[in-house]
């Protein structure tokens, strides 16, 4: 006999109850039951999500974790919210959105996040090459202006160049022979 799969235009998940699979059952039943209603955990404010906790108290019985207290969440008062990485407190308008919630760290600390991340790097290894001047040329620029050059064979950062420089060497290749004859033309032509 040939498995049901559920009766959803393009689900093709087996079946679960009233021909649809247990995605689609769940999502169309009322969720009535547990509106306007606590969790069960004691001090937690949270809405119900099934029959007794709120949806992070049931996570922590489903990986079989001892139910403990949530941290309590990063509001946002008169417009103004701290930052979870540099602990300042900045306007709503310093943070990216992420679908409906203000993203806990501000645009600067996200931006060193995913500088650290791309390079392998640490926070503080980033916000040390970012305070220093172009390894090339000496020019003090700003640092977010700058940019982490890295060898693009084997991704091992090299040092920080400002935007001159790393768009020059992105022109010329990374080719030390252009680099030389470009050197010579300059000399001859001078």
């Amino acid at each position: 006999m040939p498995e049901r799969v559920c009766k959803i235009d393009g689900c093709d998940r087996a079946h679960y109850g009233r021909g649809l699979c247990q995605y689609h059952y769940n999502a169309s039943r009322p969720r009535s039951v547990s509106k306007n209603r606590p969790c069960g955990f004691e001090g937690c404010t949270n809405q119900r999500n099934g029959k007794v906790y709120c949806h992070a108290h049931e996570r922590q019985l489903k990986a079989g974790k001892e139910l403990t207290p949530l941290a309590v969440r990063n509001k946002i008062v008169d417009g103004m919210k701290k930052c979870t990485d540099c602990h300042r407190v900045l306007p709503v308008s310093e943070f990216n959105k992420h679908m409906s919630t203000i993203h806990p760290k501000c645009r600067s600390c996200w931006s060193l996040y995913g500088r650290a991340l791309r390079y392998g790097l640490t926070r503080d290894e980033v916000l040390d090459l970012i305070g220093r001047p172009c390894d090339a040329c000496g020019s003090n620029a700003d640092g977010e202006k700058m940019a982490i050059d890295h060898d693009h064979e084997t991704g091992k950062v090299r040092g920080l160049l400002c935007n001159s420089c790393n768009v020059a060497l992105g022109m010329l290749n990374e080719d030390p022979a252009r680099l030389h004859a470009l050197l010579a033309y300059i000399e001859r032509h001078t």
